[in-house]
């Protein structure tokens, strides 16, 4: 997603939907709306990375960005099968 406006209105319209899921958000965004998104998931149970990536489109189509996350170190553990799909290498 393009912003932390965005993100938030997508959260806005999953609502109930978001509890006991796993966010994993790429967007380049604000830092506090960064956190406050977090404890927004927290607070509905949800898991919630802050993953960065690194690379150009050239880069992301041939599978080889770099992710850069933050979040609880289990949420990660669970989400490098995903990264797998569209990154060379992965940092927590």
């Amino acid at each position: 997603l393009p912003n932390s406006d965005v993100v938030s209105a997508v959260l806005d319209e999953a609502g109930d939907g978001s509890r006991s899921a796993t966010v994993i958000d790429t967007t380049t965004g604000d830092p506090d709306a960064t956190t406050a998104t977090g404890h927004r998931l927290a607070a509905l149970g949800a898991d919630y990375l802050d993953a960065t990536l690194t690379g150009s489109s050239a880069v992301a189509a041939a599978g080889e960005l770099v992710v850069t996350a933050g979040g609880p170190a289990e949420v990660f553990a669970r989400a490098e099968p995903l990264f797998r799909l569209f990154a060379k290498r992965w940092f927590h």
